[in-house]
């Protein structure tokens, strides 16, 4: 069992979170709604 958060996430090459920051140009993304599990909320934060 593996536990942890991404650092960083990559769209096709690009660099679209570092360090929590987004990076991503304005307008590059489409928005997907979706709910956050309850077992991601409910655990303390680090």
């Amino acid at each position: 069992e593996a536990d942890g958060w991404p650092v960083t996430t990559i769209l096709r090459g690009n660099v679209v979170v570092d360090n929590r920051e987004f990076k991503a140009a304005a307008g590059s993304g489409q928005f997907i709604p979706r709910k956050v599990d309850a077992a991601v909320t409910n655990r303390p934060v680090a």
